[in-house]
């Protein structure tokens, strides 16, 4: 990346194209994230990157840095459920999820785990417990980074 940019599928294809986000994505290193986050986007603008790898990178950024996420991309799992990582804005949500080509959010937690199902009205009703989870994890996370 440093030396070509970021290669599109139509040099690398799409596998390998994808192979290369998720390598950066789940790198769980936010130096490594926030570098490439800028040349993802300018990748995406150019139609070489998806819009919903840049979505999901600043999502991951986000998160990593203990922020509220932008476009509802990241979860954490407690006891089976799925607990969105909380948002900047519940109501602009599904419109940038639309945005970037993602799904709406409710189909995007459609099987979290919940026995009635996930809504905005739940998350809005639980937000502390959004807030609460994430603030667990982003300690643990913290921690387990400043032990390396």
């Amino acid at each position: 990346i440093d030396l070509y940019g970021w290669l599109g599928s139509d040099e690398l294809g799409e596998d390998a194209n994808e192979t290369l986000f998720l390598c950066i994505q789940h790198a769980d290193d936010l130096i490594i994230q926030t570098k490439y986050l800028p040349i993802l986007k300018k990748a995406m603008e150019e139609g070489n990157a998806d819009g919903w790898q840049y979505a999901f990178l600043t999502d991951r950024c986000l998160m990593n840095q203990g922020e509220k996420q932008i476009y509802g991309t990241q979860r954490i799992i407690r006891n089976g459920v799925h607990y969105l990582v909380p948002l900047q804005d519940i109501n602009k949500v599904d419109s940038l999820r639309k945005e970037m080509g993602l799904e709406p959010l409710s189909e995007y937690m459609k099987d979290c785990g919940l026995k009635n199902g996930w809504s905005k009205e739940f998350y809005k009703n639980n937000i502390k417990l959004h807030e609460s989870i994430f603030d667990s994890w982003f300690q643990s996370f913290k921690q387990k980074k400043n032990s390396y």
